[in-house]
């Protein structure tokens, strides 16, 4: 009798601790999201990487790394295709040796990478390869998409500096303003090196003894991220912080006129850049940054669309300055208005438009080659 009571409690705990688990492994199913922007959103993903578990699969679409600050996370892979190559930007890899084709290096944040398609192939660098290529049969071109979801001037001079330079790229089409223009010398807490803007703290260390044991249960696992990793599933910009008070302040905006650019990260972030592709001896493209003022976002904040503006003013000087090639786009060519997605990304028929004009324009100069 005593035996039938003790295996009767043993079963009864067994079947309690596999209802709990079943509850725990629901939650997180129900609660984790498929495909967010940026974070990790799985309760899955965030488990495997607190294990120590994680593969390219388990991990967001961009991974921090010293002085690049992020890049895309290399092999990863969203329904079944591989978005970004082994190098860590979007499409097919690029051998960094220099080869006989015409190498193009496209710098820029979401806009450049293509947020609004699934498809590598669909966003305007590679469509750009695609009308290049038709245009110039007898010529290789190799397209290297080094955009990246929210990155700013800051990122693009890191990207080039740290990394692209060394691909000995012909010609480097900078497309930025965008990012840049949400924060500025008339932000809150706007500091000049992006603390107010950025977000670094989006990796997840693995955990080690007790913890990692503990979080072999799905019960366990869903009640710790909700407690403790909840920023990780619940915001959808991890790599944003917008007006964020930094403890670092050493720039105070007091009074900032308009024309007042020494403090404007921008623009001293861009001119470096176009110093060093210059010096380089590589050929610059600047393809202006254009705002759906139709879009919501874009009415319900004409601050940004205002520093756009300026930025694309900016920028045109800079273009004229630096001998650049100047891509007129202005929002005109998208022959669908509802290739808008939001206030400034494609679908991929407006991606294909954007492109097409960006190939038009280049191939006069690559006929001078």
């Amino acid at each position: 009798m005593k035996n039938r009571k003790w295996l009767f409690r043993v079963l009864l705990m067994l079947m309690v601790w596999a209802f709990a688990e079943l509850c725990g492994f629901v939650g997180m199913k129900i609660a984790s999201q498929p495909n967010p922007y940026m974070s990790y959103g799985d309760y899955f993903k965030i488990r495997k990487n607190l294990l120590g578990e994680a593969d390219a699969a388990s991990l967001p679409r961009y991974i921090p790394t010293p002085s690049l600050n992020y890049i895309p996370t290399p092999g990863y892979e969203n329904g079944g295709v591989v978005q970004h190559c082994e190098q860590g930007y979007r499409g097919p890899c690029v051998p960094l040796k220099k080869t006989g084709a015409v190498r193009i290096l496209f710098l820029g944040g979401s806009t450049t990478y293509g947020s609004g398609v699934w498809h590598p192939d669909s966003t305007y660098p590679a469509q750009t390869g695609v009308f290049l290529r038709e245009l110039f049969p007898d010529k290789e071109f190799e397209i290297i998409n080094a955009g990246a979801e929210s990155a700013t001037s800051a990122e693009e001079l890191a990207y080039y500096h740290f990394k692209y330079r060394y691909y000995e790229p012909d010609m480097v089409v900078l497309h930025t303003g965008g990012n840049d223009a949400l924060t500025g010398p008339k932000e809150p807490h706007y500091q000049p090196d992006y603390s107010n803007f950025r977000n670094i703290n989006f990796s997840i260390p693995e955990l080690s003894g007790f913890g990692k044991l503990a979080m072999r249960s799905y019960l366990v696992s869903f009640l710790s991220i909700n407690f403790y990793f909840k920023h990780l599933v619940e915001h959808n910009h991890v790599l944003q912080v917008r007006h964020y008070q930094h403890h670092a302040r050493w720039f105070t905006p007091i009074d900032v006129d308009s024309t007042y650019i020494s403090p404007d990260a921008w623009y001293n972030n861009t001119k470096l850049l176009l110093d060093e592709i210059t010096n380089d001896g590589h050929k610059v493209a600047i393809l202006p940054f254009v705002v759906n003022t139709e879009h919501s976002f874009s009415k319900e904040n004409p601050k940004y669309v205002q520093r756009v503006a300026e930025i694309n003013g900016m920028l045109s000087n800079l273009n004229n300055s630096y001998n650049g090639i100047w891509i007129p786009f202005d929002g005109g060519e998208i022959n669908d208005p509802k290739s808008w997605l939001d206030d400034c990304h494609l679908d991929e028929s407006g991606e294909r438009d954007k492109a097409y004009l960006v190939a038009k324009v280049l191939s006069f100069h690559i006929e001078k080659r």
